[in-house]
């Protein structure tokens, strides 16, 4: 919940984009002016977040403006797909992957670590159109019992994006 005084809502219906009112807001960007028009307005700080707001007052950030795509007209959160992903108790660990296509299209792919490889993928897909819709539902997979690491410790991602597009499952290679 926002603290009192603060109030958090989403900018419009149809947007999941928040927007912070109150007291304590400042009254734009220091020497930025573009900036203070694009996310100041008489109704409060436009933010660059998703999320909602629960009729109790909780906030659920889904992710951000920047980290969006667009799926078929609808904007796609990679974080929330993989916030929800990893939320399923058989996944070990998720990477989503937006892969830009030849034109403008853009697929998900979701590398899952699993043990319940035979499963898995039609568990993610229910879950996925469940909490975030069809839109966000991964269009490839790429299921393993260990992710690709780099020798840091992360996942590496640019492995899993060359299997992906080598995959020939990505719809344009359709």
């Amino acid at each position: 919940r926002p603290l009192r005084g603060v109030k958090v809502e989403n900018y419009s219906e149809s947007s999941s984009t928040l927007i912070i009112s109150g007291p304590m807001l400042a009254t734009g960007y220091r020497l930025e002016p573009k900036l203070t028009k694009l996310h100041f307005t008489g109704a409060g700080f436009i933010t660059s977040d998703h999320g909602s707001v629960d009729a109790d007052g909780f906030v659920t950030i889904l992710g951000r403006a920047d980290d969006a795509i667009n799926i078929n007209g609808v904007n796609v959160s990679v974080a929330a797909v993989e916030q929800v992903i990893g939320d399923i108790p058989e996944v070990t660990a998720v990477l989503v992957l937006p892969i830009a296509g030849p034109s403008d299209e853009t697929a998900i792919v979701a590398a899952v670590e699993t043990s319940s490889i035979s499963t898995i993928e039609a568990v993610v897909k229910a879950t996925v159109q469940q909490r975030l819709g069809l839109a966000a539902v991964p269009c490839h997979f790429i299921v393993q019992t260990e992710l690709p690491m780099l020798p840091n410790g992360k996942v590496d991602r640019e492995v899993l994006r060359m299997m992906a597009t080598q995959s020939g499952r990505l719809p344009w290679q359709r």
